[in-house]
């Protein structure tokens, strides 16, 4: 529940839904260099991006999460060219502004998580769950951390009649 979520002045302790967990919560900051993403207000593109990220980071995010495709419900998906053309410039401004930030690429295509490791990106954040059969190689190889999470199907088709029977298969 919401209202049970509070996170401690500290950051030393978060507790979520009458749970504690008193390793250091990782806060992340989210920015969308696209135009149709979930949430408006993290919608930004270039210099913008890159000064909210650094506002992020001054609040206290431990993470900047930077995307160039929309996976919210519904998307239409972008080639690889336009999302690379979205985020790398942003991670190079995030990187050339505070070399020790750290910065994640949230991309579902090995290609443009790899571009984005060699400008400055120290973590994959993959929304397919590694779909893509290059992704784990080029993690694997960059020796970057990596999250990964769970869609069913593709974000234009991910609610058209959910069901899951396991999420392991």
């Amino acid at each position: 529940m919401a209202s049970d979520f509070r996170l401690p002045t500290d950051r030393r302790t978060l507790v979520a839904e009458g749970m504690r967990f008193a390793s250091h919560p990782k806060i992340m900051g989210i920015i969308n260099a696209t135009d149709d993403s979930f949430f408006e207000g993290s919608r930004m593109m270039d210099s913008e991006a890159v000064q909210k990220g650094i506002a992020m980071w001054e609040a206290g995010a431990t993470w900047v999460d930077v995307g160039g495709e929309s996976t919210r419900p519904g998307a239409e998906p972008v080639d690889e060219a336009t999302e690379l053309q979205r985020v790398i410039p942003v991670i190079e401004g995030l990187r050339e502004a505070r070399p020790d930030g750290l910065i994640s690429i949230d991309t579902r295509h090995a290609s443009v998580a790899r571009q984005a490791l060699k400008a400055g990106a120290d973590m994959v954040n993959d929304v397919s769950g590694l779909r893509d059969p290059e992704m784990v190689e080029v993690v694997l190889e960059a020796g970057c951390a990596v999250c990964v999470m769970h869609m069913q199907g593709e974000p234009g088709t991910m609610q058209a009649k959910p069901s899951y029977v396991d999420v392991n298969e």
